[in-house]
């Protein structure tokens, strides 16, 4: 039976003094908060978990969360005052949520009577700190509030342990999210642009009862072990955000998808819209880059109509087509997606594409961009996929989308590295729970892996072949590849948590 706490209990833990008798907030740094994040399990060590086990996430998984929500002083009630925007799919969602939180800043300055006061965003992973997973008006949340907030939840959960069904603390994705909540409550925040961790049906986030809009991304294979081995289960799970409060959303999908989707709205007793990017968007008036873009660029400005025009339904402004509108589209940020910077006059290239339909996206777009890196003389790839089963095809899908255009402009050297940052073998302490290891393998058994395909089907290369134990030793192995050139070419890719370790070590702020 699910034990819910009294109303008098939860009260009676609200007013005590953050951290107790003995410590106050101030005494408890940034550090301390990332410190106790990552006593945490780790998302890769529950999913081994639910792998070994056999186990899929269920309604289990649900109510221990509710509780947990309970525990910090809300109900699931409560999130319907946030007016969220979930979004749930395989790729592109957290670039859609970009998009969305970007439409909707401008429209904040420039109709402030019918845009919302004040816009969350929560998304994961992050690159290099956790503080970007929550966002206040397109800005990370400060390191002082991530503080604040985070003991302010971590000493209610302490306080309520012994009252509760489950008194342990929720995992890192978990943890989180209640965080995520707590800060736009806080912080009066009344547009909450939420994405989904893993799958939507039985994800963390999918308390939310009545979203002002719903959307699915573009659907592929990953997380199967979890979501299911074919399309139309992940299109199951996925569209459970679905409801009836919210118009479903999508974009063009595979064909086995979208009879899925639409039985999962009338489920949900809502109705289907599937959205195409319009004639007159065009890839250069978005900010982010490659074609792929057009249809996430699609969804969030269908999102923000919908959006506008329910919680403010007086308002007769055709959105689709004002500037407000555009000047979001090519004003977004979303560090490491098809990313490009000279960095120590290098020519950078980051992308965390790392599904085989991403990685070959990835790929096409860098073979249309060739007039930029095409006199280098050194084109390096790095690449790393820790957590996927089969990195070869990963690594295979992005060379068949770069090698689209022809093979004119081979990479000359490859780097397989770990996502391990420094060389004393320890992460960014902010990298270290999404970054966790937990196969039983040896440590660099996917870097040789991926080294021994290489050398067998590029040949010529064995001397330009190297695999990298940390990210900072990849990064020194560019430089000497680099020499005394200033004509280098560096892509980045398979996996965000590389990315992230990339910009840390080369100092290079996600957010600037």
């Amino acid at each position: 039976m699910y034990a819910m706490l009294t109303t008098r209990t939860v009260r009676k833990y609200l007013n005590l003094k953050i951290g107790g008798s003995n410590m106050s907030t101030k005494q408890r740094t940034f550090e301390d908060a990332i410190e106790c994040l990552n006593s945490l399990q780790s998302n890769a060590k529950v999913l081994e978990a639910l792998r070994n086990r056999g186990k899929v996430p269920n309604d289990d998984s649900m109510t221990q969360m509710k509780e947990y929500l309970n525990r910090i002083g809300y109900q699931t009630s409560d999130l319907n005052r946030l007016n969220v925007i979930h979004v749930a799919g395989t790729k592109g969602k957290g670039s859609t949520c970009a998009f969305t939180s970007s439409i909707l800043s401008k429209i904040q300055k420039k109709y402030p009577d019918i845009a919302p006061k004040r816009i969350g965003m929560y998304t994961s992973p992050h690159l290099r700190s956790v503080c970007e997973r929550i966002q206040l008006d397109g800005k990370p949340v400060s390191k002082e509030l991530f503080t604040k907030y985070f003991f302010q939840m971590w000493d209610r959960l302490e306080a309520t342990a012994s009252e509760a069904t489950n008194p342990e603390k929720p995992m890192y994705f978990r943890f989180l999210t209640l965080l995520a909540w707590h800060v736009f409550f806080s912080e009066g925040v009344d547009a909450a642009i939420i994405e989904v961790g893993i799958g939507g049906e039985y994800d963390s986030t999918n308390l939310i009862e009545k979203p002002i809009v719903t959307a699915v991304t573009s659907l592929g294979l990953d997380h199967t072990a979890l979501l299911g081995k074919s399309i139309s289960e992940i299109a199951w799970q996925k569209a459970g955000i679905y409801k009836e409060s919210a118009t479903a959303l999508t974009c063009l999908q595979v064909p086995e998808a979208l009879p899925v989707l639409e039985q999962r709205a009338n489920e949900r007793k809502t109705r289907l819209k599937i959205i195409k990017a319009p004639f007159f968007l065009k890839p250069e008036m978005i900010g982010l880059s490659g074609a792929h873009q057009l249809g996430n660029a699609a969804l969030a400005m269908e999102m923000v109509n919908e959006f506008i025009h329910k919680t403010k339904p007086s308002c007769s402004i055709n959105l689709n087509k004002d500037s407000a509108v555009f000047d979001g589209l090519k004003d977004v940020q979303w560090p490491g997606r098809c990313q490009m910077e000279t960095i120590d006059g290098i020519q950078w290239c980051f992308d965390g594409a790392h599904t085989q339909e991403s990685l070959e996206a990835t790929g096409v777009w860098l073979a249309s961009k060739r007039q930029l890196f095409k006199e280098a003389e050194k084109r390096v790839l790095i690449f790393n996929q820790q957590s996927r089963d089969d990195p070869v095809a990963l690594i295979q899908a992005f060379l068949r989308g770069y090698e689209s255009f022809g093979e004119d402009l081979p990479f000359t050297h490859a780097i397989f590295s770990t996502n391990v940052t420094f060389k004393d073998e320890t992460y960014n302490p902010e990298l270290l729970s999404v970054n966790t290891v937990t196969d039983k393998r040896p440590a660099l058994h996917v870097q040789e892996t991926l080294a021994s395909w290489w050398k067998e089907n590029r040949t010529g290369m064995n001397d330009a072949i190297k695999i990298a134990p940390t990210v900072e030793e990849a990064v020194e192995m560019v430089h000497q590849i680099n020499g005394e050139s200033t004509n280098t070419f560096v892509c980045v890719t398979g996996s965000l948590h590389l990315t992230g370790g990339l910009f840390v070590v080369l100092n290079k702020a996600a957010f600037e």
